[in-house]
């Protein structure tokens, strides 16, 4: 069957989303209850606790694990969309990249070559986790694009930055995800971490597959 580059990318980005998400799953990173969506223009969006940029004070060695994690993660997604499809445009890649940056900046804030050399450890760390957890990759993206395609909700379509300038896409929320995971990868404990007033706290966590304590 021959596909064409245009559904490709389209199918690329649910690829993209499930790289971030089943990423988080396997480091042990809770999801949030609006799950992830792709629109019907190749852009996509997955919600999950990770260590957003602003906070370059707090530099204890938790800290800087927390950015590592979520450093690998954001590379996750473009690294699964591109093992799907290797000639997908990153045009939708900047507000990963910009997190990227960002964080890399928390880590290394004195020295471009540190973090030069950071980014391609964790990419290369990326790299593994998707290679090694690509099959689960591949069936939450193919759950994801075999959902009925409706109206986007207003969170989406309004959201601030937004992802999306499209009115119809495809989604599974928190809870679908998780019932996904808890089938395919039983021994990730995956779960929904729901916000009550105190942030997550990750260090009771025990990630199933730690890319930061390994040596590569």
């Amino acid at each position: 069957m021959v596909t064409d580059a245009t559904t490709l990318n389209y199918n690329s980005a649910a690829y993209h989303e499930a790289g971030h998400l089943t990423a988080a799953v396997v480091l042990a990173m809770p999801l949030q209850q609006r799950g992830l969506y792709i629109d019907m223009e190749g852009n996509g969006i997955s919600y999950y606790w990770m260590r957003d940029p602003g906070d370059m004070a707090n530099n204890s060695p938790k800290d800087q694990r927390e950015r590592q994690l979520s450093l690998v993660t954001l590379y996750a997604g473009g690294i699964a969309q591109r093992a799907f499809f290797p000639d997908c445009p990153n045009t939708g890649w900047k507000r990963d990249e910009e997190k990227i940056e960002q964080l890399l900046r928390e880590i290394h804030p004195a020295s471009e070559v540190d973090r030069s050399v950071a980014s391609a450890d964790l990419r290369t760390r990326a790299e593994t986790l998707v290679s090694k957890y690509y099959p689960f990759i591949s069936g939450l993206a193919e759950e994801l694009l075999s959902r009925a395609c409706k109206v986007l909700p207003p969170s989406e379509t309004n959201s601030m930055p937004p992802w999306t300038t499209g009115t119809l896409g495809r989604s599974m929320t928190g809870d679908e995800v998780i019932e996904f995971f808890k089938k395919s990868i039983p021994e990730a404990s995956a779960r929904v971490f729901v916000w009550a007033g105190k942030n997550y706290d990750p260090s009771a966590d025990k990630p199933l597959y730690d890319c930061i304590a390994l040596n590569t």
